[in-house]
């Protein structure tokens, strides 16, 4: 029977018998002090009887008597002192924004031998915390559940109910609250056969914490910023409402929440990212992404009650998309590039953005040069997926695009497989690290300069480009992904052809080359206009410059003199009017003239030797650190004429083979002035520059006399005066010999006089008898 704790009432198990008006004896309650009489009722048939609507933790005495079916009452029997157990106490170990953590108790009657013990109040207070501060239960009433009541302040309630089996310890977390909103929470028992105990002896009111308040604060390409402070709760209109102070920071521990939303341009399904913060009211979330969609939350662990709030917040918001570089010219020396941030990904028009624009403060760029690296064996070009960038615009800065190397078709060229080593020590020369640079440069930029060309680079080399944003507040943002450029190679010069009188040049600007570790290299593909050759000579006036149509890769540098240096260098001009960078400047010696000298001598015969004299590189001027380059080219004939010097007449005209080094002449004539000329012709060349003549007298005839007559004998004598034309050559000689001790001062010519390279072997005497007495 529910009620007001007032007037008790009766629940009659029999039948209620009306008072006796001829007793006048009293209950004993009314003759004590003090008491005062609640009930006092007559039941018929009844062994037992409850009493409701008492007043929780009072002193109650109950006495009995009975009459009998004379009509005459019995005594009083003893009084019988009860104490009502003391109503429910509820409290709460803490709450958040959407949740509160209960607990309750109810301590033994002060009549129970227990209750005098004593007890440490600070001990006891936690284990209630705990949920392990006890329900004191009467043995005659055990408890089946607990009821608890919520209600809001706008009136809207529920009731749950709690199995007393299932709960081993006297609290419940009540969650699904919501944020800043006033509550009321009551507790009372059910005993079974839905007898309920009074509510609790105090309702618990209290208001639940507001939300945090997240805002960004500043968003870069792969981080985010944010701080958070905890929004005030509404007033509530009882001041005796429990309400939980809002602070912030030192003591507080917050967990951030990082989810990638899809459609963010990323792979979807990203785990779950969350970062534990201590003491902090703003936290710099990095390592992200660029150009992705996000979803940031947080929630404060509330240490009184050890357990996470609500998440807040929940803001969308998108990384700036990563700067990109732009290729506008390669030159030899030099690379204009362009930047900018790439487009940004477009999400779904319904979805709300948190923006944060930041303004970009400065650039600051970086140009490395990349080591060519190449590991064990040597690759195959259909090994090397390269592909090759190439400018597609009509002028320098219109954009490339990216096409596809072509491989074995003349493009690119690959060294042969017999120029790898071929020891193992030679392959060990061959191990780089390929993250090892050669050269780097960082340029710091203003934040108005969108595009710069790079000077000072080396043609032909591999380098690495990048850039990145200094944004308000000095924050960095990531640097552009490696954009990788091949300076253009320098026109390369070959003379396939040095003859006495003349060069033959070929040039042609070498096809971009791969690289090992590279995948995309941005090339130079330059429409040419004209190539311009430039021609001097090294210590001799020879000045030339010429110009030649693009498709015009030879030339041929004739009525030059030989033994002379001279330098070369071919340039080429753009079709927008640049001109490129010399070639590397060459010098070559054109060779030395041949030389044709007498061997044998005799009246009617003689021996002619030639060659050509080798080069030393120490004997000519030349530019120190440029290659000196002299003939290799095979001689393929030699041309040689004879004249007799007197008549003038040619007596000889012959073309012997290249390999041919000397030459017989016969049937000449004694005491006679020759003259010869020889020439050379190389492969693929016309004939060159005629030595410089050589004369030769043939010896004249020996002169013979009778120089004694006796009975029967006659002595001869013979000699033969040296040409003229030796006198010179055997004085130089004689003079060298007598330096040399060879010869004794003084010495003199021999009587029959030969050429130094002429050796008489013997001679012959003829003699004739006439009359046949011989």
């Amino acid at each position: 029977v529910w009620g007001d704790v007032g007037a008790p009432t009766v629940q009659d198990m029999g039948l209620l018998l009306k008072p006796d008006d001829g007793d006048t004896e009293p209950p004993p309650a009314t003759q004590v002090p003090g008491q005062t009489l609640l009930l006092d009722a007559k039941f018929a048939s009844a062994t037992q009887f409850k009493l409701c609507s008492l007043a929780p933790d009072h002193l109650y005495t109950v006495t009995l008597r009975a009459r009998n079916c004379a009509g005459v009452w019995g005594a009083w029997v003893a009084p019988r002192a009860v104490r009502t157990l003391k109503p429910l106490q509820l409290n709460h170990a803490g709450f958040g924004e959407n949740f509160v953590k209960l607990y309750w108790y109810r301590d033994a009657p002060d009549t129970d031998p227990a209750h005098g013990e004593g007890h440490d109040e600070e001990a006891l207070g936690k284990l209630r915390q705990k949920g392990r501060g006890g329900v004191y239960v009467h043995e005659g009433t055990p408890i089946e559940s607990y009821v608890m009541s919520v209600t809001l302040a706008d009136g809207g309630s529920k009731e749950i109910r709690l199995n007393a089996s299932d709960m081993p310890a006297t609290r419940y977390t009540l969650e699904g609250l919501g944020s800043d909103l006033q509550y009321c929470v009551q507790l009372c028992v059910c005993y079974g056969d839905e007898e309920m105990g009074p509510w609790c002896e105090v309702p618990l009111h209290f208001v639940t914490m507001n939300l945090l308040d997240l805002a960004v604060t500043y968003i870069g390409e792969d981080f985010i910023s944010v701080q958070w402070h905890r929004k005030p709760n509404t007033p509530p209109s009882d001041p005796n409402v429990i309400r939980k102070p809002s602070g912030e920071g030192q003591g507080h521990e917050y967990q951030l929440s990082l989810v990638t939303e899809d459609g963010s341009g990323l792979a979807t399904d990203q785990p779950l990212r969350e970062l534990t913060i201590a003491h902090d009211t703003d936290f710099r979330v990095g390592d992200l992404q660029p150009d992705t969609l996000y979803c940031i939350a947080i929630r404060e662990h509330h240490s009184d009650a050890r357990q996470w709030g609500a998440w807040c917040g929940k803001l969308r918001c998108q990384t700036m998309a990563r700067m990109a570089t732009s290729i506008l010219d390669i030159q030899e020396t030099a690379v204009k590039l362009r930047w900018d941030r790439l487009p940004a990904f477009q999400v779904e028009a319904d979805v709300a953005l948190v923006k944060k624009e930041a303004a970009v403060t400065s650039y600051q760029f970086r140009v490395r040069e990349l080591r060519e690296v190449l590991r064990g064996q040597r690759q195959t070009p259909e090994e090397a997926e390269v592909q090759l960038v190439r400018r597609a615009g009509d002028r320098p800065g219109e954009g490339y695009q990216v096409e596809p190397a072509s491989l074995g078709n003349g493009d690119i060229t690959w060294p042969p497989h017999d120029a790898a080593p071929t020891t193992a020590e030679d392959e060990g020369k061959l191990e780089y690290d390929d993250s090892q640079e050669l050269y780097q440069c960082d340029l710091q930029l203003s934040a108005d300069q969108v595009e710069m060309q790079v000077e000072g680079l080396q043609p032909n080399k591999f380098y690495s480009l990048q850039v990145r944003t200094e944004t308000t507040g000095g924050e960095w943002g990531l640097w552009s992904f490696d954009c990788y450029v091949l300076t253009m190679d320098t026109i390369k010069v070959t003379v396939p052809l040095i003859a006495e009188d003349r060069l033959t040049l070929q040039w042609a600007r070498p096809a971009p080359r791969l690289h090992h570790g590279l995948r995309h290299v941005h090339v130079a593909d330059l429409s040419l206009q004209e190539y311009q050759l430039s021609a001097e000579g090294v210590d001799h006036n020879l000045k030339l410059e010429q110009n030649f149509q693009p498709d015009t890769t030879t030339f041929s540098l004739e009525n030059l003199n030989y033994d002379q240096v001279h330098a070369i260098a071919i340039r080429s001009k753009d079709t927008w009017g640049r001109w490129s960078l010399p070639s590397p400047r060459i010098e070559v010696v054109t060779p030395k003239p041949l030389r044709l000298w007498p061997g044998k001598v005799a009246e009617h015969f003689l021996e002619a030797h030639w060659t050509r004299e080798p080069q030393d590189p120490t004997e000519y001027p030349h530019t120190p650190g440029v290659p000196l380059l002299f003939s290799g080219n095979l001689i393929a004939e030699y041309r040689l004429q004879a004249h007799q010097v007197a008549t003038d007449t040619e007596i000889m005209d012959i073309v012997l083979s290249g390999t041919q080094k000397s030459l017989v002449l016969n049937a000449l004539k004694p005491n006679t002035n020759y003259s010869f000329i020889i020439q050379a012709r190389v492969d693929g060349a016309e004939w060159g520059l005629w030595a410089k003549p050589t004369l030769v007298t043939t010896m004249p005839r020996l002169d013979l006399c009778v120089d004694t007559v006796g009975e029967n004998y006659i002595r001869l004598k013979w000699w033969r005066t040296m040409p003229h034309i030796y006198a010179p050559m055997e004085k130089e000689r004689m003079a060298k010999l007598v330096q040399d001790g060879t010869l004794p001062k003084g010495a003199t010519l021999p009587q029959v006089y030969c050429t130094p390279a002429t050796k008489i072997d013997r001679y012959e005497v003829l003699v004739e008898n006439h009359e046949g007495a011989w």
